[in-house]
């Protein structure tokens, strides 16, 4: 396995004229601690200011014939030839400079962990690791020392990567649009892959409102319309598309907090006439298709089934929403047993706020289903239209994507083997292990 070893501050500098630009103690004992007894791959300009370092092997990786005598100074082994280098070999760590890091990433998937210490405070530099060679590793340790912290990271084919290739791909190639809420950043048809097999997605390059997301998810399952519920529980997610000014825009006859026949709404009363009373409260629906009921019955008892599918959009209702629904818009069940997989389809995303509240909540869902159908939740799909930044989101944005995602969490809650025991679950009921994440952004939802 090649790994990697470098040290940066907090701008990715790692070098200045040649040498490296702190003095470091800790960290120069901790990178000893973890070369000892390994080889050492480095360049001819990191090579010739080495010291002597006893108990590794040193092999030098150089354009420069005129070196390749076997051995130069200090015992370092010269070579000229990258397939000299047994790089299948567990002892193998790559260290520096910048031309040695840059020729082992480009070969694909090579380099499988990185050991990486980001120096505190200032500290001039004019030589920059490319960060954009991070992609697609994890953060699987963090230790804080005095002077430094120090990351191990691994490779991954890891959900979050698209989230962030995501906002990336917006910010330089979005088209700037001005809609019903404000000006966006807006690109159209993007799709992201999760394997809930390898842990249940919840973003970790901010903090997640984990307690928010199963409160609302609890709320929609139940097929709840009365947001005022949510409030009550510290939730506030839906408060600015119902207060009493938002409503009467909209021309609603609601009272603050009612959102009308949305989301779990059609999931579990299809087009059941939505009844409110004097003092603008929803009545208890009659009527209407059950479709979370349909879909784990069809995955049970027809589970090669093209119908299992439910939808959040009824073009007959939506004009008595607070909103026309924006995700869930179409969900599909796929199973080959024991497995189940979801598509989900959105039609409109806030990238920022949005799309990490959705893909938790959609994971749920799949996880659920497949309590009560006795599946393994495996692959959850999300295709998204028109998905995009607010402006107000931008800073936020370039926040979060200059961060290294960790490993996902897991998460458990209890079995269920009937749609009528969710109403005994609450959020307590979900118990989320192992998540690390960086810390939270603040940013305002636009309404």
């Amino acid at each position: 396995m090649t790994q990697v070893i470098v040290a940066m501050n907090e701008k990715g500098g790692i070098g200045y004229k040649n040498r490296i630009p702190w003095n470091c103690k800790e960290d120069l004992a901790l990178f000893k601690s973890k070369t000892m007894g390994k080889t050492i791959v480095v360049g001819r300009k990191t090579a010739a200011h080495l010291p002597n370092l006893p108990g590794r092997t040193i092999i030098c990786l150089t354009r420069d014939s005129t070196l390749c005598t076997s051995l130069w100074h200090n015992n370092v082994i010269v070579t000229t030839k990258l397939e000299d280098i047994d790089l299948c070999s567990e002892d193998i760590i790559i260290a520096g400079g910048n031309e040695i890091y840059e020729t082992f990433f480009a070969k694909e998937s090579l380099v499988k962990k990185i050991h990486l210490s980001v120096i505190k405070g200032e500290h001039e530099c004019d030589v920059y690791f490319r960060l954009e060679l991070l992609k697609n590793f994890v953060i699987v340790e963090k230790t804080e020392f005095d002077e430094f912290t120090h990351y191990i990271l691994e490779r991954t084919e890891h959900g979050e990567q698209q989230y962030i290739d995501l906002l990336k791909n917006i910010l330089e190639n979005g088209v700037r649009r001005n809609g019903r809420n404000g000006e966006t950043i807006s690109i159209f048809k993007n799709d992201m892959t999760f394997d809930l097999r390898k842990g249940f997605p919840l973003l970790t390059t901010k903090k997640m409102f984990l307690r928010g997301i199963v409160e609302e998810f609890l709320f929609f399952i139940r097929g709840e319309t009365d947001s005022s519920k949510l409030s009550e529980k510290k939730v506030r997610i839906w408060e600015g598309n119902t207060t009493d000014e938002f409503l009467l825009s909209r021309g609603l006859p609601y009272a603050k907090g009612v959102m009308g026949p949305m989301y779990g709404y059609q999931w579990r009363f299809f087009n059941a006439p939505y009844e409110i009373d004097n003092l603008g409260r929803p009545i208890d629906p009659e009527g209407g298709f059950d479709q979370l009921a349909d879909v784990v019955n069809l995955i049970k008892n027809d589970p090669h089934s093209r119908r299992i599918l439910m939808t959040s959009y009824n073009p007959a209702q939506s004009n008595m929403g607070v909103l026309h629904p924006c995700h869930s818009i179409t969900i599909q069940f796929y199973v080959e047993d024991p497995f189940l997989d979801m598509f989900c389809y959105n039609r409109s995303q806030d990238a920022f706020l949005g799309i990490p509240f959705n893909i938790a909540s959609s994971s749920l869902l799949l996880m659920l289903i497949g309590k009560l159908t006795s599946k393994t939740p495996r692959f959850f799909y999300m295709t998204m239209g028109d998905t995009h930044i607010y402006s107000e989101h931008i800073e936020q944005v370039k926040t979060q994507i200059s961060r290294i995602p960790y490993s996902f969490p897991k998460l458990d809650f209890p079995n269920i083997e009937s749609l009528q025991e969710i109403d005994n679950l609450t959020s307590k009921d979900f118990i989320i292990s192992n998540y690390k994440c960086h810390s939270q952004i603040e940013a305002e939802m636009v309404a």
